[in-house]
């Protein structure tokens, strides 16, 4: 179902070739996103697998929160699902958004941005009660102390079947091995990457990365459950659980 759904309705990728704005007859409108028909991160695919699972189940009013959401691809493939989105980042992709439902791939009202750090998230912001928690490696641009402030936090929005979705870099990475506090405990380590690595990477902010246990570490205490973890071949950690509170 998913699988034609994607196909026939969009599958929106982030292009990451910035060259390619240049070329005419784009097919994602000059949104600086991409409607390919395959999505080939499992993250992203499974998240969007389990929106589908709640809407064969009769779930109504879905809500997906996405943390980071950079230029919003993966928020446009939820909303173009027929789900309500909140996307949280410091980059306001309001104008993709807009444009996205002037081209008719999302409907109207369906995607709200809040341009603020995660950090800052409080009562005021209103966020909607929540069934999918998504944030792509984005998350590792904050401490582990602060993170953990976060998802507590956000523990408090989330509905009882409510899943999250979520991606870190990893220790086994290019961002690992860059880190100038790889060998200190997770709750230390937060720091710019060396400088010709950052260079290559464009990863000019601090950032944590985490080492398998780490994660188990994350969320000690916290009503999440991790359900599974794949290590992605470059070394990065994608996060699969639900919510656990009684």
């Amino acid at each position: 179902m998913l699988e034609k759904n994607l196909t026939n309705l969009m599958s929106v990728t982030i292009s990451l070739d910035m060259s390619s704005l240049k070329q005419e007859n784009r097919s994602d409108k000059g949104l600086g996103i991409y409607a390919g028909e395959y999505i080939r991160d499992h993250l992203d695919r499974d998240s969007l697998d389990f929106i589908e699972s709640l809407k064969e189940q009769g779930v109504q009013d879905i809500h997906a929160l996405d943390l980071g959401g950079g230029l919003g691809a993966q928020t446009v493939r939820m909303a173009s699902a027929g789900v309500k989105v909140t996307m949280v980042d410091l980059l306001d992709a309001t104008d993709r958004f807009q444009k996205a439902v002037l081209e008719g791939l999302i409907g109207e009202g369906l995607i709200r941005m809040i341009v603020k750090d995660w950090r800052d998230l409080n009562q005021s912001d209103a966020i909607r009660p929540i069934d999918v928690l998504y944030s792509q490696r984005a998350l590792s641009y904050i401490s582990f102390t602060e993170l953990r402030s976060v998802l507590a936090f956000l523990s408090n929005l989330l509905k009882p079947h409510a899943r999250f979705y979520m991606s870190f870099n990893g220790m086994d990475s290019l961002y690992g091995e860059a880190h100038p506090q790889k060998n200190e405990p997770v709750e230390n380590r937060f720091a710019v990457l060396e400088k010709d690595i950052r260079e290559k990477l464009n990863a000019q902010e601090p950032m944590c990365v985490y080492a398998r246990e780490d994660l188990d570490k994350l969320f000690d205490n916290l009503p999440y459950e991790i359900e599974q973890v794949k290590q992605t071949r470059f070394g990065n950690y994608q996060v699969y659980g639900f919510f656990s509170k009684v």
